[in-house]
């Protein structure tokens, strides 16, 4: 198709003109010729649905009569049969035979008794006589109502064809049944039934006759005869008529035949006439217009033929006239001659064609102009882009190499632009950008550069510096016009932006021009790491430690994407109950270099990054399983997972705490604990009351780590929805020797004990540690003096064995030392 179209485009337009008249009045005449056809055709197929019914109900009302005829003969000639006549076979033979004009109208005469049984035929037929008939539908039909009946299509017993039986009662002087009286039609003879699968509609129409169950009583194959018609729903024009319409409908026949059908009731009986004209036949009258129609369009086409092409070649002189000026006109465009408008004479419509032409080259050579500058320049604000920047500062390298002389490439971005651009729409940011744009071309000096590169994006390429104050200088008065307030007409208050600058300096910044971008860029982003509003000098060293700390950043996330990762477990214990109350989950970094890692030589790098939440959830995960896996066995292990600030900050970390939890329905909340340092509590305080009294509702608990460490105020631990307090181990680690430690340490499980918070000591080494905090009350330790963290296979083994010390029990058993008294903390859940 798309070969035949490429084809068709090539033709001249004489040829398509020509092409396209002939297509479009062959279009016409054919439309024409449809709509008479189909107009036609519907008005010849009403008046063939009219005749045909009318035909079909003069045949079902004939039928109708002969049946009803038959009947009434039936029933007068079983008047006349007396009781006594029955008992002779001789005389009821003798009766039928002379029931001449009743043997005229049925192929034969049966005489029945009243229980259904044969006593004479005619004309006789050996081995008839005698046979039961009772089980026969028209002989069940009379005994029941004592009134005349007609049977469906039945096999004859003798004869082994099809047949229709009409029936009659003979009853006596009282009204009973003393015998029934039957005339058989059969379906292959030429009856009034039979003869109807000869007549024919027209040459190759047929009628067809069918009993209300479906059963086929007249059709032109005799091997139809008393088999179903066809099922329901195969031909929905049969279907509707056993529904009870009567009339003509198109439709196609179980045999496939398209056709007209017209279907009629008989009263009689309420068999179903039906007639079939195939639609070849009915609209053959109709397809010879058509052809003849189709065959006049055709020699109208060629004999228009000619007229056309003519008539064509006339109309197009003028155009090709005037495309050969057009030619002509861009020939000398190409060799860079100036352009010649063509001359607008001749047709309104050729004059049109050569003022529009005119018009373009006009559009052109002013489009040249402008694509010209848009190349070059920001279409925004006037200044140059970023093609036009490079090309400038490939100039002034050049020239800083020639001269000796230093260039600054200078990378500015706006702060706080983006919310203006949010709040009052992007057309007052545009108009925004414009001022700034005119502030600091004003500031910049001549020969020096100012280019957008898009955004809120400038670039300064500052040139023949004599040294660094000059450059600082100019970076200052730029910030400077940059902080100024802008009134804009639409707005009753000021704007107010600052700027981030990142410079480099060249040539002791040795580079293309794109890595001094490169470098400038990076630079702004220190500025506004720095807080904003100022400029800073590209470092190399710090590009170095950055491109390392990133380096790192990458090792780390694919280590954790790599299963590199692994929880060891510091087992937390009830020194005075003797029992394990639960663990603490501590990430390992099974490096496959340096072996294992702790958590101090890698967690740092992700700090407040993306990657630290990714690790935090994982340990979450992780210590979930565990747990899970654990309570298979039977133990149930409470276990703390350390959180860091910027996860437990994080606006998510409710939402995505939640959905981890429904990970693992085998692990009830409760035997998770979050332990988040003092000094991440506190950097958000509302924030984290927030985020731990949801984990609360959750049913996890939290814990305050290496408390003491931090600011340790009163109110926010008073606040925050803290279950447990962990004493730092720095408190612990000297507790038998300093005076300070053990009154911070004593002070603080008072605290705990007070607010009703559970208290656990950090970083038990020694016995000695043990038995003080036991003589202090503090029942709740972990640290090496218990255990050191462990991988979780060896936990369980470890828990089994483990016992605690004896000093710890023989302290336990004095309590004489003016501790005991003291409240035990309750254990950890």
């Amino acid at each position: 198709m798309t070969k035949i179209l490429m084809r068709v485009g090539n033709l001249s337009l004489k040829l398509k003109l020509t092409l396209g008249a002939i297509v479009l009045g062959g279009v016409l005449l054919l439309a024409q010729s449809v709509l008479q056809f189909y107009a036609l055709r519907s008005e010849v197929l009403e008046r063939i649905e009219r005749q045909q019914f009318d035909l079909l109900s003069e045949l079902a009302a004939h039928m109708d009569d002969q049946i009803s005829e038959r009947m009434t003969a039936l029933a007068q000639a079983g008047t006349v049969v007396s009781p006594e006549m029955m008992a002779d076979p001789v005389r009821m033979e003798d009766h039928l035979r002379e029931e001449t004009a009743l043997l005229s109208m049925v192929d034969d005469l049966y005489l029945f008794d009243a229980a259904g049984q044969l006593l004479v035929d005619w004309p006789h037929k050996p081995g008839r006589r005698g046979l039961n008939m009772s089980n026969r539908d028209y002989i069940q039909q009379v005994r029941a109502t004592l009134r005349p009946a007609i049977s469906r299509p039945i096999l004859g017993q003798a004869t082994h064809q099809p047949i229709i039986v009409l029936a009659a009662p003979i009853l006596d002087a009282e009204g009973n049944l003393v015998g029934i009286i039957g005339g058989v039609l059969n379906l292959f003879k030429q009856n009034l039934i039979g003869a109807l699968a000869d007549r024919r509609v027209g040459d190759g129409g047929y009628f067809y006759l069918v009993a209300e169950d479906r059963t086929t009583i007249a059709h032109p194959d005799h091997d139809r005869i008393m088999r179903r018609i066809t099922e329901p729903g195969i031909n929905s024009l049969l279907d509707s008529a056993f529904a009870g319409f009567e009339g003509t409908g198109e439709g196609v026949n179980s045999q496939g035949l398209e056709g007209l059908f017209t279907f009629k009731r008989l009263a009689t009986t309420r068999w179903v006439l039906a007639s079939v004209i195939p639609s070849g036949e009915a609209f053959s009258s109709i397809y010879v217009i058509q052809r003849r129609m189709i065959l006049t369009t055709l020699l109208l086409i060629l004999v228009a033929t000619p007229v056309l092409w003519v008539l064509a070649q006339s109309l197009l002189k003028p155009l090709l006239r005037l495309a050969d000026a057009m030619h002509g006109c861009a020939t000398r465009m190409l060799r860079g001659e100036p352009a010649i408008a063509v001359a607008e004479t001749g047709s309104p419509e050729i004059r049109t064609v050569a003022r529009a032409f005119n018009e373009f080259l006009k559009a052109r050579n002013q489009a040249e102009l402008a694509l010209q500058r848009l190349a070059h320049h920001d279409a925004l604000t006037g200044l140059p882009n970023r093609i036009l920047l490079a090309d400038r500062m490939e100039q002034a390298m050049t020239e800083a190499k020639r001269t000796g002389r230093t260039i600054a490439v200078a990378y500015l971005d706006l702060d706080g632009f983006k919310p203006i651009n949010d709040r009052f729409g992007h057309h007052m940011g545009d108009i925004l950008l414009q001022e700034l744009a005119y502030r600091l071309s004003d500031v910049m000096q001549a020969g020096d550069t100012l280019a957008r590169l898009g955004g809120d994006e400038f670039v300064v390429l500052l040139l023949d510096l004599k040294g660094l104050d000059d450059c600082t200088a100019t970076l200052d008065h730029l910030l400077a016009a940059v902080r100024e307030h802008i009134h804009l007409p639409q707005l009753t208050d000021p704007l107010s932006v600052t700027a981030s600058l990142g410079v480099t300096l060249y040539p002791f910044d040795d580079a293309d021009p794109d890595t001094l971008l490169r470098h400038a860029d990076h630079a702004m982003y220190q500025a506004k790491n720095k807080g904003r509003n100022c400029y800073q000098l590209y470092d190399p060293e710090e590009e170095r430690h950055h491109a390392t700390w990133q380096a790192n950043r990458d090792c780390i996330y694919a280590a954790l994407h790599a299963g590199q990762f692994e929880l060891y477990y510091q087992p937390k214990v009830n020194m005075r109950l003797g029992t394990v109350v639960g663990a603490e989950a501590l990430i390992r970094w099974n490096h496959p270099e340096q072996g294992f890692l702790p958590p101090g030589q890698f967690l740092p790098l992700i700090e407040s990054s993306e990657l630290d939440i990714e690790v935090g959830e994982w340990v979450i995960r992780t210590a979930l399983a565990q747990i899970a896996a654990w309570k298979t066995t039977g133990h149930a292990i409470p276990v703390s997972v350390n959180i860091a600030a910027a996860h437990l900050l994080h606006p998510d970390f409710p939402v995505r705490l939640t959905a981890i939890l429904a990970e693992y329905p085998s692990v009830p909340p409760g035997m998770l604990q979050i332990e988040v340092v003092e000094t991440a509590a506190l950097e958000d305080i509302a924030r984290a009351k927030l985020t731990l009294d949801t984990c609360r509702h959750l049913g996890v608990s939290g814990a305050l780590d290496d408390f003491g460490t931090g600011y340790s105020s009163l109110t926010y631990l008073r606040h925050l929805p803290i279950d447990t307090l962990k004493i730092d181990q720095s408190f612990i680690r000297h507790l038998e020797e300093d005076a300070d430690d053990l009154t911070i340490v004593k002070s603080i499980i008072v605290l705990a004990q007070g607010l009703g918070r559970a208290v656990v000591a950090e970083g038990v080494e020694k016995v000695e540690h043990g038995t003080t905090l036991l003589m202090l009350g503090c029942d709740l330790g972990q640290g090496y003096g218990i255990a050191r963290p462990m991988p979780a296979s060896a936990f369980l083994p470890w828990m089994h064995g483990w016992a605690p010390d004896p000093a710890w029990l023989e302290t336990l058993a004095l309590g004489q030392d003016g501790y005991a008294d003291a409240t035990v903390p309750a254990r950890v859940s």
